[in-house]
């Protein structure tokens, strides 16, 4: 059991159903309801941790940058293999056909390089 002098008494109230989830939690985890509560607010402030969803939100945000790099090495890939057989601009077409908005990114990059010449 802990020390009394390194502890500070706090009063709280609450309402009736958070008493008996406290309980019940305390209960569960085999320890008092000031335990259980002490453990809960650290948890809270705990910055290191991530919630599940934040978790879940980051896996699914790095899943969309993979297969957004693995579609851009596709396109890159099948670029450099027409240009093997100077059919680059057949190719291209084929790709701003499934990709419009790549086609918006290309033609105001070669926009801006007209610009710059």
């Amino acid at each position: 059991m802990s020390n009394q002098t390194d502890h500070t008494i706090v009063r709280l109230r609450v309402p009736p159903e958070l008493k008996k989830q406290i309980e019940e939690a305390a209960e569960y985890n085999n320890r008092s309801q000031s335990a259980e509560m002490v453990a809960r607010l650290e948890k809270s402030f705990d910055t290191s941790i991530d919630s599940d969803l934040v978790k879940d939100i980051k896996i699914t945000m790095l899943q969309n940058q993979l297969s957004e790099s693995m579609k851009m090495m596709d396109i890159l890939h099948g670029y450099f293999n027409s240009m093997l057989h100077g059919k680059q601009d057949e190719y291209m077409e084929t790709v701003f056909s499934k990709y419009p908005t790549l086609k918006e990114i290309y033609e105001s990059n070669d926009d801006l390089s007209k610009k710059t010449d």
